[in-house]
């Protein structure tokens, strides 16, 4: 190990605290230990300052509504599975959208833990289990005396949920599908996945870029998907809001009119920006168009002063790889897209002729 490789650390960083911060080692020769430990230090350095820098993005992701940006940006968040910074963002993003959608008094979700004042007091009152991980969460099903298993008041951050049970008064950011073989009650989850429940769904704010299945009966939720929303049993009080369809089973209208009253149920299909805060990412959003042809995705259009214009890229162009990894459709280019821009850029590689190229897009300020 050498100079040069400290240099090139520096430069490969593109920060110029740590090379000030180096440079001084470089003026005389240290042994090969103090230059090993100097270079240990300067990538520590550089991986806490991308962290922060990400989670500095990743709040304001939630504060905007941008919901996915926001659960895919906290893959890269460097800190340990009670830390409140983890989880104020999430609690303050469904706090904001219930208020949104006016759920209030008689059609607030009862008992979610959003409808706390804080997340401090959510803390002081559920004392909920924390778990952080990047795999699909998946906890026992039955206790020792093989009962079946409730968790009441956790937080869980995954690469995806996969609940062999029910939760209730939980908050859940999921990198990933959701899946409750029961019930999700009283609970607050963001997803960049599917959320399904093979049961019912009671008193909890569900925003996910996928689409939201319950199997069962749903009373007293905002469900908001950029997919599609489906209540296969009955339907009382509440928000369903879908990007595309909001499928329901049989809506009850309680005959008192007091009760009708507060029986409000509100459904709204082809939602591009629910409540005029959630926004999921779209690829028209750094301005590129695809379809699949001749075995590639293919860049059908650009928009002029939209970041893929700005990198270079353009119609005709087949996109071979979004860092390192192939797309197969469109909607496997948006989501890899989606993950990569919330953390950073994205780089792309493309086929142009005979020739490859490789560009790197950002998304707009």
């Amino acid at each position: 190990m050498n100079h040069v490789m400290i240099c090139l650390l520096v430069v490969a960083s593109g920060c110029a605290a740590l090379a000030v911060g180096i440079a001084p080692c470089l003026a005389s020769e240290p042994s090969d230990s103090e230059v090993q430990d100097r270079v240990v230090e300067a990538a520590a350095a550089i991986r806490a300052n991308i962290a922060v820098a990400t989670m500095v993005r990743g709040v304001e992701f939630a504060k905007r509504g941008d919901v996915d940006l926001f659960v895919a940006s906290t893959v890269t968040w460097d800190l340990k599975a009670n830390d409140h910074r983890l989880w104020e963002p999430p609690f303050v993003l469904g706090k904001t959208a219930v208020e949104k959608a006016d759920m209030t008094g008689e059609h607030e979700p009862r008992g979610n833990p959003i409808l706390c004042r804080e997340f401090a007091q959510y803390r002081k009152n559920d004392h909920p289990i924390y778990v952080r991980t990047d795999v699909v969460y998946c906890r026992r099903d039955k206790d020792e005396a093989g009962k079946p298993i409730v968790v009441y008041g956790v937080a869980i951050m995954a690469a995806g949920v996969d609940d062999p049970q029910s939760f209730s008064r939980s908050l859940v950011v999921s990198r990933g599908p959701v899946s409750a073989k029961v019930v999700i009650d009283a609970s607050l989850v963001l997803a960049t996945g599917d959320v399904t429940v093979g049961d019912g769904m009671h008193n909890s704010v569900i925003i996910c870029d996928g689409n939201v299945v319950v199997t069962r009966n749903t009373s007293n939720s905002l469900i908001i998907a950029r997919g599609r929303v489906t209540i296969k049993g009955k339907v009382w009080s509440g928000t369903l809001i879908a990007g595309e369809r909001v499928v329901t089973g049989e809506v009850v209208v309680p005959l008192d009119p007091v009760a009708a009253m507060q029986n409000r149920l509100v459904i709204e299909e082809k939602k591009p920006n629910p409540l005029g805060f959630i926004t999921f990412f779209e690829l028209s959003r750094i301005g590129l168009e695809v379809k699949v042809a001749e075995g590639a995705v293919k860049v059908a259009a650009v928009t002029a002063g939209k970041p893929c214009e700005k990198a270079g890229v353009k119609v005709g162009d087949a996109i071979l790889e979004v860092n390192g990894k192939k797309p197969l459709d469109a909607e496997s280019l948006r989501r890899l897209l989606r993950d990569n821009l919330a953390i950073g850029d994205a780089t792309i590689k493309l086929k142009r002729g005979d020739k490859t190229e490789t560009v790197k897009v950002a998304l707009p300020e």
